[in-house]
């Protein structure tokens, strides 16, 4: 006998297998999405460190992280700042500012000078004492900036071991276990301690110029070891 109505279980089946594929292209875009992301953001940071060679190879070193108005700004009680003469500022706002990571998970807070990307701070130090690019023993191992929570990265932003500063840690590498037990700003938290990419990977330009997406982990500066070349600038 013909009938002309479906019944409750093939609408049931056919409801199961929109929802399932429904799942699949919500996972892949989810995928996609991510992978998007990190190619953005190792672009990234590909152009500022062609920008910092640019700069370098004028200046004869690379741009400090940021300027010590800046950092009296931001650390208005540290009365040694104010003794210290003013440099230019190329990276914090010329160079980092151009450029933002499409995976943080921050809002910019107030008061202090936060970034997307940050230097490798045994490479450009503060202020007065960048290094030169013929300094650098092992270029294509050692990172000069990455993704950050402040405009540079110390070693010791890597580590537990290390006499951290009075106050809220300013910097961090996003991802790396150890940010759990660090004093961190509230609104940096999550990012510094779940990271910005899949599997807690991190973009990172090194001093040749090239870019990749390397662990966090690889960033941890441990008691029991010397710095890696990744930190090592000589």
């Amino acid at each position: 006998m013909n009938r002309s109505a479906i019944t409750l279980t093939e609408v049931l089946v056919v409801m199961s297998i929109i929802a399932l594929l429904a799942a699949t292209a919500m996972g892949t875009f989810g995928s996609v999405r991510n992978y998007c992301r990190t190619t953005a953001c190792i672009a990234n940071t590909r152009s500022l460190a062609q920008a910092m060679a640019v700069y370098e190879s004028s200046a004869g070193r690379f741009a400090p992280m940021f300027t010590l108005k800046k950092w009296r700004d931001a650390n208005p009680r540290n009365k040694n700042l104010n003794q210290q003469p003013l440099t230019s500022n190329y990276w914090y706002e010329t160079i980092d500012a151009q450029a933002s990571c499409p995976a943080r998970k921050i809002a910019s807070p107030k008061n202090c000078t936060p970034a997307d990307y940050g230097l490798n701070a045994c490479i450009s130090g503060q202020s007065d004492r960048p290094l030169k690019a013929a300094q650098l023993t092992t270029p294509a191992r050692t990172f000069l900036l990455a993704d950050a929570g402040f405009a540079g990265i110390a070693w010791q932003n890597a580590s537990t071991f290390a006499d951290a500063p009075p106050g809220l840690e300013p910097s961090y590498v996003p991802g790396l276990k150890i940010n759990a037990k660090k004093l961190l700003r509230s609104d940096a938290k999550f990012d510094a301690v779940n990271g910005r990419h899949c599997n807690s990977m991190v973009a990172a330009a090194f001093a040749d110029c090239h870019s990749e997406s390397i662990s966090a982990a690889s960033f941890e500066v441990k008691a029991s070891q010397p710095l890696t070349s990744l930190w090592r600038a000589n």
